[in-house]
């Protein structure tokens, strides 16, 4: 088995990728590789998303960025989009999609092909041995392994996600159908809805309704195992 590991976004801590380079050992696969669509300045891990400084000039040493078998920075992102409202969720999803346009690039290129896909925050805290045994089980039963996040009153967990090549072909789309979802009555609905906690955002869990919304209308349910294991967080220091 071959997998592939999605890093989008942002890059917390050189000493944490080395950290996740090293617990991939503990994944039993053939081969491992990683793909990233990642800014090209590091933050620091505690920041709040809200205060992000987006013309920051920390910018990312190259020499560390090893983990990656390919990567590219983001470019002409716009802080706002044009509505007015925060751009980081659709970034976000953009940013998902750009990475497994990497692995199909480098696909195409070392004729490889990779039997399942993670997408994963690169500031999370992982027991990856259970990381290990869900991935088996995404690719013994052939369905997508999604994470409950009740705990953030949300169904699904848009951190960490795993399925196979059909699976996230699919999953990789919502960037595309972003703007139909916000037109969901229930959706308009929640952006109407005043309140003093969103920021720029248009509501409270945007990207996890998003997902969940996306998993709905594009993966049958019968193709979905939902767990509860709570193996994962962020990593805040």
């Amino acid at each position: 088995m071959k997998v592939c590991i999605l890093i989008p976004g942002f890059i917390k801590s050189y000493e944490h990728l080395e950290y996740l380079r090293r617990q991939f050992k503990k994944i039993r696969a053939k081969q491992i590789y990683v793909f990233g669509h990642i800014f090209n300045f590091m933050i620091e891990p505690h920041i709040h998303k809200e205060k992000i400084e987006y013309n920051n000039q920390n910018f990312l040493n190259q020499q560390k960025l090893g983990i990656f078998d390919l990567y590219e920075f983001v470019s002409d992102y716009k802080t706002l989009d044009k509505f007015g409202y925060d751009n980081r969720i659709f970034s976000q999803w953009y940013n998902i999609q750009k990475s497994f346009d990497l692995y199909l690039k480098y696909s195409k290129e070392y004729n490889i092909k990779c039997d399942i896909f993670v997408r994963l925050r690169s500031d999370l805290q992982i027991d990856f041995e259970k990381l290990d045994v869900f991935i088996w089980k995404s690719y013994l039963e052939q369905k997508i392994i999604l994470f409950d996040a009740n705990k953030k009153r949300y169904s699904y967990n848009d951190e960490l996600f795993i399925g196979n090549f059909s699976h996230f072909q699919k999953i990789i789309t919502l960037s595309d159908k972003i703007y139909e979802y916000y037109e969901l009555p229930f959706i308009k609905k929640k952006i109407l809805q005043p309140s003093k906690f969103i920021h720029k955002n248009r509501f409270r869990g945007e990207s996890e309704i998003l997902f969940q919304t996306h998993i709905k209308e594009n993966i049958n349910i019968n193709d979905i195992i939902i767990e509860k294991d709570a193996f994962f967080s962020l990593k805040r220091l």
